[in-house]
């Protein structure tokens, strides 16, 4: 890290961020290079930002035709290191596997479960009917 620290980034043309965790309801995928933010969502559409000119990322730059040569620059770079699609199943799957091995050993009535925070993880991982269907049947199968 020494030579990031004192500026010289010529080993590291890019910094990749990737954000899959259970709070989220989807995974987010960054590529930071020079001025320029582009962010890949497994379930959304994508971000390009120019971090200079807008470091609050209010101005979405990914349908402006002056600035597709830079999206599908950034593109290229995180489909060339990874698969963000593939990476976001896998680690949903793993989540939702988690949030359920959690819930077999939580012995409190489905209404009480609903309005914990677990419940909103599930519905991040399913829709609120199916949450609620399955924490249902999980309860009712413990009796």
């Amino acid at each position: 890290l020494m030579p990031l620290i004192d500026g010289d980034d010529s080993n590291h043309p890019f910094a990749y961020i990737e954000l899959n965790t259970e709070r989220l309801d989807t995974g987010i995928f960054s590529i930071i290079k020079d001025n320029w933010k582009y962010n890949y969502y497994a379930d959304y559409p994508a971000q390009l930002f120019n971090t200079d000119a807008d470091p609050d990322e209010w101005n979405n730059l990914i349908d402006d035709p002056q600035h597709q040569d830079k999206v599908q620059e950034l593109k290229a770079i995180l489909f060339e290191h990874v698969d963000p699609d593939a990476i976001h199943h896998t680690a949903f799957a793993d989540q939702k596997e988690r949030l359920i091995r959690y819930l077999q050993s939580d012995k409190r009535s489905a209404e009480e479960i609903m309005q914990d925070d677990i419940f909103k993880q599930f519905t991040r991982r399913m829709s609120e009917a199916d949450a609620k269907a399955f924490i249902e049947r999980h309860v009712a199968s413990l009796a």
